[in-house]
């Protein structure tokens, strides 16, 4: 494996508050276990990939997930509402005892974490591997200084913050769009490149919304957002960063300009999904290589008539129970 390097995993539920033997809900700080034992971790592994889920909070609030040992940083990984089930994606650095924290600010919310990889621990990192940080905001623009809400297109400053090297190639971020007056969308993508038909978060007026969104880092250093409409504020924490350069070891990240592989909107595309759907992300006109072992998308569910949830699952194994 590359120092730094990505490893997947069949999906697995690490913990559920709601089953007996797992709860309460979070009150405050819990901390869990993610590597070594049973979790299928390497103990010496430097980060993990997870999908944290919120359920039926009773107030509103956020989630922080963040090495365990650490300081709780001024960082969320997941915004919520009473009674809402929100998830997003988080990469967290391995602190103490092999161990991440999670802190839930009001709510008692139930939480779900369920693994889909790591990253190898072994530095110096090389080109492709993954330096997982403790969140650290760069960007909120609600505070004097740094807003206004945005309308349009902002470029932020990457490279040379928040403990992301210049030679960081790519970078992963938790992106909230916070309040906007219409429903829309965002788009991050490489400042120097042109923007993209993608989106990285989807916003709904008068909410709050996260995602986890993995980024390249433009020429200059910067990345772009685009808001569609609204003019949400945003808030940007960065939670670690892919080292850049030529050769990309086996394990490695490349990051890629965003484009949309598949919209069910669309004449040719459709219809919406019910049940299982095979989706081709490789070779041909994706842009990914044949021999990638793993991909790093945004999966968007649009107007479903009823609540459910999706699983994106190595097409022809066993569906995860997550």
């Amino acid at each position: 494996v590359t120092n730094g390097g990505y490893s997947t995993v069949t999906p697995k539920r690490l913990l559920d508050t709601r089953e007996v033997g797992q709860g309460p809900c979070v009150t405050g700080t819990r901390d869990l276990v993610v590597a070594g034992g049973i979790t299928g971790v390497p103990a010496d592994a430097g980060a993990v990939a997870l999908n944290v889920t919120v359920v039926t909070p009773w107030t509103p609030g956020f989630l922080t997930v963040f090495p365990k040992g650490d300081p709780r940083p001024l960082a969320s990984s997941l915004n919520y509402e009473a009674g809402s089930i929100v998830a997003n994606t988080v990469y967290a650095k391995v602190g103490a005892d092999a161990s991440i924290s999670i802190y839930a600010n009001a709510g008692c919310p139930h939480v779900l974490v369920d693994l889909v990889g790591y990253f190898d621990g072994v530095r110096p990192l090389a080109p492709g591997g993954f330096g997982p940080l403790t969140p650290t905001r760069i960007l909120d623009t609600r505070e004097a200084g740094q807003g206004p809400c945005l309308t349009g297109s902002r470029d932020v400053q990457i490279r040379g913050l928040a403990g992301v090297p210049e030679s960081a190639g790519s970078v992963a971020l938790n992106v909230t769009a916070v309040n906007p007056s219409l429903p829309g969308f965002l788009t991050l993508w490489p400042s120097t490149d042109l923007r993209p038909l993608a989106s990285s978060a989807n916003y709904l007026a008068g909410k709050v919304t996260p995602n986890g969104v993995t980024v390249k880092i433009g020429e200059t250093g910067k990345i772009s957002i685009f808001a569609q409409q609204g003019c949400p504020n945003i808030v940007v924490d960065v939670v670690g960063y892919f080292e850049g350069g030529d050769l990309i070891g086996e394990t490695g990240f490349v990051g890629v300009a965003p484009h949309r592989l598949l919209d069910t909107r669309e004449a040719g595309q459709g219809p919406c999904v019910n049940g299982v759907r095979t989706l081709t992300v490789t070779g041909g006109t994706t842009t990914i290589p044949t021999n990638a072992t793993a991909i790093s998308v945004n999966l968007t569910a649009v107007g479903a008539s009823l609540p459910g949830y999706l699983t994106a699952y190595p097409a022809g194994g066993l569906r995860p129970t997550v």
